[in-house]
């Protein structure tokens, strides 16, 4: 056992038997020097809260190293997987082992906020039913100039409250990508979690459709309109990166959350439809403009996008007796991308007719 691995458990062990409020579980692969600023951060947030960190890494390359001080200021339970789990299995492998009553996510490079446990347990202390804490973000980026400052804000991210049941107007909006906040923006109660079997699919853009489970069915949403989280915007990270693997994840979770959708209302399909086609567009725009890093070739990834039209039209839209093209003719005059719509127009001839 590593140095760091005989540090944790004995300070685990000496801590077991107080049971935390809070567990944070920390998915982490490759982010040595960064999960020390995530750590630090949260360290300082605990002050007298009952607060343990779940650390599950994936499969590094190389162990983590952390300070002796840092660790013995918090609870921590390091967990190894013995090959890649990806990062929506590893956050199911600290949940389960977890021994909290909130659970937590946090992303190895970002931090929280002084104030983070302050405002969560105050927000629960009288609600006894409460099913979910969702609260706003900051977006970071890193200061690489040297005036002291480590990071710089750059935007407020507020989240929009959770609707707790299922509608058809959330799903499209849903589906349009207008998602009420992400999955850091939540803390949840973890009997609610437990209850209900909330899991992570494997891949990545794994928590789209842990984020419509949540959203439908946790009626007791506290919501606190302030920011608790920042998220750190790391280059090469899979949010400013785009290729046809992220592409292939994120057209399976739309196909996964219409599949779950018709279950509840079989009439909510066609309705779907239009907000695929915005999606598409988007990536198609992003492709366009790089406003990302592209890790794919443009012709690849667009080639993706046709693909993943074509599954979702055979397996869901196909039976609604809908003309796409005429569909299509009606989404034109609501964007200005005119590239857009041809684009869109080749997929739906080439697939659909």
């Amino acid at each position: 056992m590593s140095i760091l691995g005989h540090l944790i458990e004995s300070h685990y062990s000496l801590k077991a038997m107080q049971s935390p409020l809070f567990s944070v579980v920390i998915p982490t692969i490759n982010r040595i020097e960064e999960i020390q600023d995530t750590l630090k951060s949260l360290c300082q947030a605990k002050k007298n809260h009952h607060v343990e960190i779940i650390l599950v890494d994936d499969c590094s390359g190389n162990d983590l190293a952390l300070s002796s001080e840092l660790v013995s200021n918090i609870t921590l339970n390091y967990i190894k997987n013995p090959s890649r789990q990806g990062p929506g299995n590893s956050r199911d492998i600290g949940v389960r082992a977890s021994a909290g009553d909130v659970i937590c996510f946090v992303d190895s490079d970002d931090l929280v906020e002084i104030n983070y446990f302050d405002v969560l347990a105050a927000n629960i202390s009288n609600r006894p039913n409460y099913t979910s804490i969702q609260f706003g973000s900051r977006d970071l980026v890193k200061n690489h100039s040297r005036d002291g400052q480590e990071y710089i804000s750059s935007t407020v991210r507020k989240s929009e409250p959770i609707p707790g049941f299922f509608s058809r107007q959330y799903l499209v909006s849903f589906l349009s990508g207008n998602f009420p906040c992400e999955c850091w923006q939540i803390a949840v109660n973890k009997k609610f979690y437990i209850q209900n079997e909330f899991c992570f699919p494997e891949g990545i853009h794994e928590d789209i459709e842990y984020w419509f489970a949540i959203s439908t069915m946790s009626r007791g949403n506290v919501f606190i309109d302030l920011p608790l989280y920042n998220k750190v915007r790391t280059n090469g990270s899979i949010v400013n990166t785009l290729s046809c693997r992220h592409i292939d994840y994120y057209f399976r979770a739309l196909n996964n959350v219409i599949s779950l959708s018709a279950k509840v209302d079989p009439e909510v399909v066609e309705l779907t439809i239009l907000p695929v086609l915005n999606v598409a567009g988007s990536r198609l725009r992003r492709i366009k403009s790089r406003s990302v890093e592209l890790i794919d070739s443009s012709f690849l990834m667009e080639e993706a996008i046709c693909q993943n039209i074509k599954a979702l039209y055979f397996n869901h839209f196909a039976s609604c007796g809908i003309d796409l093209l005429e569909l299509l003719a009606s989404y034109g005059p609501k964007t200005r991308f005119q590239e857009e719509i041809l684009f869109l127009s080749k997929i739906i001839l080439k697939y659909t007719i």
